[in-house]
């Protein structure tokens, strides 16, 4: 039992450590999509990896939906994530609009439903993407004189093709920090139904062998 306090002690001090990213000075001028077709953007996008953040602890099986108003440019957001092996999901909704409609640059405001009108809206910026296959966003918001980074991989499928995770991990080592990211567990086997039930059988069974064990 005592290891086991330590064990989650450290693991809490850890994670309190890694909720996004956080960096000396304003918030950086990263290169965007120059030529954003927020069109060819919208759909659903996986999440493959993410710098760990404070709305999204623990989340798994994450999924993004974008849909496009095209009468007022807005975008509906629809963020999906389970925290494993519970199955059931939760669910964030906001909305997107560009920063600059004028301009061509991926670079987006978001706001969600749940945030507090005395909060800015948050910078959702397209660092890089193919539209059909592959997505890395960023975003930073200023912390005093400094800033707090986070950031996304995003694909079109559960799992990455590798030409894709080449481009993608370039960039990474350019503009972001690859020790910084967690990865997200996606596909059948971790975020159907049918495996939850699995998993809780065998945790199940575990921890009835451990009590067994200890009488």
């Amino acid at each position: 039992m005592r290891s086991l306090l330590v064990f989650l002690a450290t693991f809490t001090v850890f994670l309190s450590k890694t909720l996004s990213i956080n960096v000396q000075g304003p918030c950086r001028d990263l290169p965007v999509e120059n030529q954003f077709n927020i069109t060819q953007y919208m759909g659903t996008w996986y999440e493959i990896k993410r710098y760990e953040n404070e709305f999204q602890p623990n989340g798994d099986c994450v999924t993004a939906q974008y849909t496009l108003n095209t009468t007022n440019m807005e975008v509906t957001v629809e963020n999906t994530m389970k925290k494993l092996p519970d199955q059931k999901p939760s669910v964030a909704r906001g909305r997107a609009v560009l920063a600059n409609p004028t301009s061509a640059e991926a670079k987006l405001l978001v706001r969600f439903e749940s945030t507090p009108e005395t909060v800015p809206s948050s910078i959702y910026w397209v660092l890089k993407t193919d539209y059909q296959k592959y997505a890395v966003v960023w975003s930073c918001h200023a912390a005093g004189e400094n800033s707090t980074e986070s950031a996304w991989i995003l694909s079109r499928s559960p799992v990455m093709e590798q030409a894709s995770e080449l481009v993608v991990e370039n960039l990474i080592k350019q503009h972001l920090k690859p020790e910084s990211f967690r990865n997200t567990k996606q596909g059948d086997e971790f975020c159907s139904g049918a495996t939850a039930a699995k998993i809780s059988s065998v945790l199940l069974f575990l921890f009835v062998l451990l009590i067994c064990k200890k009488y």
